[in-house]
């Protein structure tokens, strides 16, 4: 019986870190949203893209190590979907910015018809 319940509580024990794992990953990305509806700049935007996808792939080696569960992965997902629209958002709002209003190196879409 004692065995078992010390089993028991291993198990929690990892259920929670995995869980715990996956929050902080949640965690980061709406960090991210956030500096992405404080961004004016296009290069900005390039960067957080960056990010996000580098959260992924941890995400996902720690999904193959068993960091987190499969449970805490679908719930990543809906956060991470959620991120990667909104700066698909703020790219299509800024390229319609004029130029020197959005500081970016790409050429607005009146320049490029021009």
């Amino acid at each position: 019986m004692l065995f078992a319940s010390g089993m028991w509580h291993l198990r929690l024990q990892l259920l929670l870190r995995q869980k715990n794992r996956a929050d902080k990953y949640n965690l980061e990305i709406l960090n991210l949203v956030n500096k992405i509806r404080k961004t004016e700049n296009y290069d900005e935007l390039q960067d957080i893209r960056q990010k996000l996808f580098d959260i992924f792939r941890r995400v996902l080696e720690d999904l193959d190590k068993d960091r987190i569960s499969a449970g805490s992965f679908h719930l990543f997902t809906f956060p991470w979907e959620v991120a990667l629209g909104t700066i698909r958002h703020y790219e299509l709002k800024l390229m319609n910015l004029p130029p020197k209003m959005n500081g970016s190196k790409e050429p607005s879409t009146n320049e490029q018809k021009e």
